[in-house]
């Protein structure tokens, strides 16, 4: 009797440990990956140590690929593509092996993921509370520092972008779920979760977002008169008091400003340069329409401001990147790697959007209408620290379509 009592504790220890091995990579890269000094580094140690784990004590269960449902199934082959297609680029053209290491990490945790001992709700707290030590991070910038502009230990684009995913992943928990004890536990979040996308004073996540939660909310009321004035007066109460914060209202007129100068052929603000960058990429993509020039944008943008062919804006900004997801990819992986790469990023949310569960449907829909109009004017993808984040962000969507919930015994 005692040895079975002994057993039955040292299997719950056993169970519980090889759960924070698995949810604690999760964890850290929703939370600290953009936060945290090192954290994209420790994140990639987190999700390596993770991954060898699985296969060392789940053995055949987590290789054999045809028994992994479906959803995960097109995540792995999506992985693959990716990573095998930027392999390619990099004998090609010497494609950055920091991205192809990214997604490898990524690919063999997710491959490697026990996904039958997972609950849902294991993996919604496990956002609650990310989103939770994301937005405390957020509120301890603004006590120090007031409203300035804020992107973590990385750039406010990217953090801002995941922001607003894992802020939408809540926000449709929420407007799904009426229960009362979830809304106690949801509203502090969303609001708190509302600072990072706030600070990283980031228009095309402010656009994008306001869209989403228009869209999302069209398609969940009932079209009556009474419910249409009230999601009325809330939508303008919400860009009153939106408006009225001197952060966004200071990006609004800085945006008015912009466009007007553009107007008058001035091209010096943060639009102009855009479309400066983005013109004199178009020559680029003509040369190299297949696969693009790799990473000779650079070399080649010297050569062309010394010859006068760039203006020395569209010189000195097109040094890291394009400013624009579709233009990057276009000019340096070609249209083929164009259609590889961003198709199989976003065609796990494709697939999902038609999902029965309809947290799985709004999410999978939101994401895609954030990323779409957010790839217009900003490059996430060349962040590592963005790519974990979206990509585990991913996994947890792709778990809640997952209908078993079976425990590690099993």
């Amino acid at each position: 009797m005692i040895n079975n009592y002994c057993q039955k504790i040292l299997s719950s220890i056993s169970k519980y440990w090889v759960l924070a091995i698995v949810y604690i990579p999760i964890l850290w890269t929703l939370s600290f990956n953009f936060t945290f000094p090192n954290g994209r580094s420790i994140a990639s140690k987190l999700l390596v140590i993770s991954a060898i784990f699985s296969f060392i004590y789940f053995r055949k269960r987590v290789f054999i690929f045809k028994e992994k449902p479906k959803t995960f199934k097109i995540l792995i082959t999506s992985l693959f593509i990716i990573i095998l297609f930027r392999s390619i680029l990099f004998l090609y053209h010497g494609e950055q092996t920091s991205s192809i290491r990214a997604f490898g990490i990524i690919f063999l945790y997710i491959y490697s993921f026990p996904y039958w001992l997972v609950k849902k709700e294991h993996i919604k707290n496990i956002t609650f509370i990310s989103l939770f030590l994301f937005g405390l991070d957020a509120f301890i910038h603004v006590i120090n520092n007031g409203f300035t502009r804020y992107g973590g230990n990385t750039n406010p684009n990217p953090y801002g972008l995941y922001a607003a995913l894992i802020f939408i992943f809540v926000y449709i928990y929420n407007l799904i779920n009426t229960k009362t004890h979830t809304l106690y536990k949801t509203i502090p979040l969303i609001i708190i979760g509302l600072l990072p996308i706030m600070i990283s004073q980031s228009r095309g996540v402010w656009v994008s977002t306001i869209l989403t939660l228009i869209i999302i909310h069209i398609a969940r009321i009932k079209f009556n008169i009474k419910n249409i004035s009230i999601y009325i007066f809330t939508i303008l109460a919400i860009a009153f008091s939106l408006y009225s914060t001197p952060t966004v209202k200071n990006r609004i007129e800085a945006t008015k400003i912009e466009i007007k100068n553009i107007e008058h052929h001035n091209l010096s603000s943060s639009l102009g340069v855009r479309i400066q960058v983005w013109k004199d990429s178009i020559p680029l993509i003509k040369e190299y329409p297949f696969f693009g020039l790799g990473n000779k944008l650079k070399e080649i943008n010297n050569t062309r401001f010394e010859n006068k062919e760039i203006s020395q804006y569209s010189y000195y900004y097109s040094r890291n990147h394009l400013h624009s997801q579709y233009f990057e990819f276009i000019t340096k992986q070609g249209f083929i790697g164009f259609f590889i790469i961003i198709g199989t990023i976003i065609f796990p949310l494709i697939i999902m959007r038609k999902d029965n569960d309809i947290f799985v449907k709004f999410c999978s829909i939101s994401f895609l209408c954030i990323l779409l109009i957010n790839f217009i004017t900003e490059v996430p993808f060349n962040w590592i620290n963005f790519t974990y984040t979206y990509l585990i962000l991913i996994l947890c969507l792709t778990l809640q379509s997952y209908r078993s919930t079976k425990d590690i015994r099993s």
